[in-house]
């Protein structure tokens, strides 16, 4: 583990034993951490672009070569978690996470999360839970999802949404990233697409789609403007129409001072 993380991890701990055991204060709140290596870059995002169709073909391949993933693929892209926090969500059960409503659509509930083996811990992340409604269009390919999860004892006896065909369990942390290696090859992608590119191509896709900060941080679960913009890419299109507005307005004035 890099230094950074280590860092991370202590003042968790310190945080948590602070109000456990009534400190005056944090032991571990004045440290700094160290400056952490740029993992993404222009050229490496880790993201599929939001221009032209690379997020349709992802998928479209996806769901041809590997259609057991196909169903979290799309969800993952369409609300922008962690596959920690998709892994543990309960199709059934006294505690389901997913629920379909009467006219199609439904809402899934996004509070708990597996970080390592079997372990299930029944917090987020960020100890928030997160409700997110679902349009009919998600809901169906998850309930075609769940149609063939019953047709096999072993994933039918299992409560999971995604349970491990294999075993019936929860997935491992390993499930998605063959399949997503293989179709960003398929694809003829040069960048490196990992499965937490779902998180950081659906801030993406978000903001082309105007979708304000506060409605993306909701669905997403990212309770500051700083993670929401850690995990957004400006592309090269979003570049350019920027640099033109300003340009636009310079001009603009420009003009208007010569004709003054």
């Amino acid at each position: 583990m890099r230094p950074h993380r280590w860092l991370r991890v202590l003042k968790t701990i310190s945080a948590a034993m602070t109000v456990e055991y009534e400190l005056p204060r944090d032991p571990a709140k004045g440290l700094r951490l160290f400056a952490e290596d740029v993992a993404f870059t222009p050229d490496n995002p880790n993201a599929l672009s939001t221009e032209g169709n690379e997020i349709g073909e992802f998928l479209a391949m996806m769901k041809a070569t590997y259609p057991q993933h196909y169903a979290i693929t799309l969800l993952g892209f369409a609300i922008g978690h962690r596959p920690s926090t998709l892994r543990p969500l309960r199709r059934k059960g006294r505690m389901a996470d997913l629920l379909f409503h009467d006219d199609g659509t439904a809402r899934l509930i996004v509070r708990r999360s597996n970080s390592r083996g079997q372990e299930i811990m029944e917090s987020t992340k960020t100890r928030a839970v997160v409700v997110v409604e679902l349009p009919k269009e998600v809901a169906d390919v998850l309930k075609e999802h769940i149609a063939e999860l019953d047709k096999t004892a072993l994933t039918r006896r299992s409560d999971l949404l995604f349970p491990s065909r294999i075993t019936g369990e929860i997935q491992s942390k390993s499930a998605l990233q063959k399949p997503f290696n293989n179709v960003a090859k398929g694809l003829g992608l040069k960048k490196r697409i990992t499965p937490k590119s779902m998180r950081r191509t659906f801030k993406d896709l978000a903001r082309a789609a105007g979708v304000e900060a506060v409605v993306r941080k909701a669905v997403s679960g990212h309770a500051t403007d700083r993670m929401d913009q850690h995990y957004s890419t400006a592309g090269a299109g979003e570049k350019r129409a920027a640099v033109a507005a300003v340009v636009s307005i310079a001009t603009a004035r420009a003009k208007r001072a010569s004709e003054g």
